[in-house]
């Protein structure tokens, strides 16, 4: 690292990179800049390229960010998921609506959640354990509220009451499932403020084992 560390000080670098290339050379622990560089790069990862959005579409750029990440896509009208980038439908971009996610472990980011603009078919989605779902994610499912109508968010552990009050925005959800979230403190609480706001929709939060089966692959 002593190397790159010191050609990267002749480099004009994005202030991220700067900070990264700093904690490596730095006396923290090899555990805690494992997991610091994983979260830059998944951050790289997440972030919106609007060429291509102008490129392909919403729905395209939307399927490319969630395949790259980890999770997997269903087109309207299709019956299995997109599971493989490589894989995803060539030419006719604008064609193929997305209208349902599973992002079963994936590796998303409330940053990334911007790519849901203008993708409008989306209707059913599923989180399960995406460990780097925070609150401000919760509050980004917003663009989604004239479309998604059946969610699931389980074993997510960094959401908290906040993260599922923003929820209350989603005014089509059709049912709700929530579990193994540790950091909600007050369930009831939760529930009673999203039937409120959300009456036609069913909600459960319940406690499920963390491992769930994954759509079959294509």
């Amino acid at each position: 690292m002593r190397k790159i560390g010191g050609l990267l000080r002749f480099l004009v670098l994005p202030a991220e990179l700067r900070l990264t290339c700093k904690l490596l050379r730095s006396n923290y622990s090899p555990t805690y800049q494992r997991r610091y560089l994983w979260h830059w790069l998944n951050s790289v990862f997440n972030r919106i390229d609007h060429e291509r959005v102008k490129e392909v579409g919403p729905d395209r750029a939307c399927a490319e960010w969630l395949l790259r990440c980890g999770a997997h896509v269903r087109w309207c009208d299709a019956e299995k998921f997109e599971t493989d980038y490589n894989r995803l439908p060539l030419g006719n971009y604008r064609k193929y609506k997305i209208e349902e996610v599973n992002a079963d472990e994936a590796a998303i980011m409330g940053l990334g959640f911007e790519h849901f603009n203008n993708v409008k078919h989306l209707k059913k989605m599923r989180f399960h354990f995406c460990s780097y779902l925070e609150d401000d994610a919760m509050q980004e499912l917003t663009r989604l509220k004239d479309s998604l109508e059946h969610l699931v968010i389980g074993s997510c552990g960094d959401i908290t009451d906040r993260g599922l009050g923003a929820l209350c925005n989603l005014h089509l959800l059709k049912s709700l499932t929530l579990y193994n979230l540790p950091e909600v403190k007050d369930k009831k609480g939760c529930i009673d403020l999203l039937q409120k706001s959300l009456p036609q929709c069913t909600i459960e939060f319940v406690e499920l084992p963390t491992k769930l089966d994954k759509p079959e692959k294509t």
